[in-house]
């Protein structure tokens, strides 16, 4: 479905229309997208497509269930929000098919308009505002403008703001080669996963669901981001000693070690001694284990107890 009704990125699409009668330019974007979704248009459109209706109830109750309001926001990152992303604005790109007047661009939520006249431009951005508001969505303010096309520098991408010089060309123009070079950068600049961690703590999960998916072992940069201090909240180092306990590298002994410090350091939150402790029953060494099981009884923590009992697979009676 993506491939045959989502359009190509924005960059790529709007370099022909540097040669035509193109005057004016429309660029905004829309407001907290994902959160704004509306959870009962979006089911009730998916139901009218075709698609199963007893999927479609299901879907509807995971997604009110994870929405802070319980009618609207899907989850932000996954493949398969963006799917519902895409869809949720297919109406809005059937309503400005492109014409003889404008060129309708959009990639996500960035949209650019490309107009024969700046008073045409003004008409279309009325016209967007009133389609998105009946979604239950608005345009971003300090986003939208109208630009004269000499202004534009075609070199930059009208969203993020920055320079395409000519390996953004390459990649843009030859899309077979675009998921290569992704692995190979991520496998030659590991610390960029370090460096996601420490920007975006709220997509922790997503990230190293991703890098799972794409077999990169980041072992060294989670290494380095559990030893420093830039865990915002020790539940992120909970998240990735969790992910760890299935894609844990096991010659990775720095790592190994960090963790079981962090298992018997009672100056840490007891979920997170917890999940280490998992983790180094794990793949820990007899004497680690060991250890537990000593600790079931020896530990003055009652949930303390229960819980190695639990790793150790014992049935034990605790007064």
């Amino acid at each position: 479905w993506m491939k045959t009704y989502v359009r190509g990125d924005i960059m790529e699409r709007r370099w022909p229309l540097f040669n035509k009668n193109y005057s004016s330019i429309l660029q905004s974007d829309i407001t907290a997208y994902g959160l704004s979704i509306d959870i009962r248009i979006i089911c009730k459109e998916l139901v009218a497509a075709g698609c199963s209706a007893s999927a479609i109830e299901s879907l509807e109750k995971c997604l009110r269930k994870w929405s802070a309001l319980g009618y609207k926001g899907i989850p932000q990152v996954y493949f398969s929000s963006d799917l519902l992303a895409e869809f949720y604005l297919k109406p809005i790109d059937n309503c400005f098919s492109s014409s003889e007047e404008s060129i309708f661009l959009r990639e996500s939520d960035n949209i650019e308009i490309w107009c024969c006249s700046q008073a045409y431009a003004k008409k279309i951005l009325i016209k967007l505002s009133k389609e998105l508001y009946e979604r239950g969505l608005y345009l971003n303010n300090f986003k939208t403008k109208i630009l004269n096309k000499r202004s534009i520098d075609r070199d930059e991408h009208p969203m993020e703001g920055k320079k395409y010089g000519w390996l953004n060309h390459f990649k843009e123009r030859f899309n077979g080669l675009m998921h290569l070079y992704y692995r190979l950068s991520n496998k030659l600049i590991l610390n960029e996963c370090y460096e996601r961690l420490i920007k975006n703590p709220e997509f922790t999960i997503a990230l190293l669901q991703h890098y799972s998916n794409e077999k990169i072992n980041i072992n060294k940069s989670l290494l380095k981001f559990i030893s420093s201090n830039n865990a915002i909240y020790p539940f992120q180092n909970y998240f990735i000693i969790k992910w760890l306990i299935i894609n844990y590298n096991e010659e990775d002994q720095e790592l190994y070690i960090l963790i079981r410090e962090l298992a018997w350091n009672d100056q840490e939150p007891y979920y997170l001694r917890s999940i280490a402790r998992h983790f180094i029953f794990q793949h820990g060494t007899e004497s680690d284990c060991a250890m537990i099981n000593d600790q079931i009884f020896k530990s003055d923590n009652e949930l303390e107890k229960r819980d190695m009992a639990f790793l150790a697979g014992l049935t034990v009676k605790i007064a």
